[in-house]
């Protein structure tokens, strides 16, 4: 039987954070990319399911700073 577990289980803040810390410990020992983007990818994931919008903060900060250069 298949068992349904509910999204705060699977978003549980421990889990997010031994995934985030294991997803950089590989990459700082093997140096591979694609541990990075995984990382990065977590990251994501983990502010979209707190509800940030981590896209949308970045461009702002980047036009804030480009605006600053003129």
């Amino acid at each position: 039987m298949l068992t349904v577990h509910h999204q705060t289980d699977v978003f549980s803040t421990e889990r997010m954070i031994a995934m985030r810390d294991f997803l950089w410990q590989y990459f700082s020992k093997t140096g591979e990319i694609d541990a990075y983007l995984l990382y990065k990818q977590h990251e994501l994931v983990v502010s979209n399911a707190a509800g940030y919008d981590t896209a949308a903060s970045d461009s702002e900060q980047g036009l804030a700073s480009d605006s600053s250069r003129e």
